[in-house]
C-alpha cells in the first residue's frame, strides 16, 4: 500500500531568500518550534548534503524524549531546495521535501513542505 503523501504550503511576506536562510539553520529551527518540539544536541555547523543528525525529540518537553536521526539527502542553497530522510520520534519513517520559491509578489514567497510517511 502507498503511504499518503501530505503536502504544506506557507505564504510569507519576506523575500524567498531570507526564509530560505532562516528555515536551513538549526537554531532558527530550535526557536521556530519553540516548545511543540524539544529537540536534543543539534549541529553547529550549517545543513548541508550528506549530514546525518543523531538526536532525540520530545513532543511538548512532556512526552519522553525519542531517538531521532534526520538524513540531508539533497541540499541546494541555490534553488532553495532540501529533502531529507526521518525516523524515530514517533514517525517510523519519512521523507520531507522542502522548498522555497517566489510567490506572486516579489516581496512574499511561498514555502513548501511534503511528507510522505514510509511504514
Amino acid at each position: 500500500m502507498m503511504a499518503t503523501m501530505i503536502t504544506m504550503s506557507h505564504d510569507y511576506d519576506a523575500p524567498a531568500r531570507e526564509l530560505w536562510r532562516i528555515a536551513t539553520d538549526w537554531n532558527c529551527l530550535r526557536r521556530a518550534v519553540g516548545k511543540m518540539v524539544i529537540f536534543g544536541p543539534l549541529p553547529d555547523e550549517p545543513m548541508h548534503k550528506g549530514q546525518v543528525i543523531r538526536t532525540t525529540v520530545s513532543l511538548f518537553g512532556v512526552l519522553p524524549a525519542f531517538a531521532y536521526t534526520l538524513k540531508i539527502r539533497e541540499f541546494d542553497a541555490t534553488a532553495m531546495h532540501l529533502e531529507t530522510s526521518e525516523s524515530g520520534g514517533g514517525i517510523d519513517a519519512g521523507n520531507i521535501r522542502l522548498m522555497s520559491s517566489p510567490a506572486i509578489m516579489a516581496a512574499a514567497c511561498r514555502t513548501s513542505w511534503s511528507f510522505r510517511p514510509d511504514g
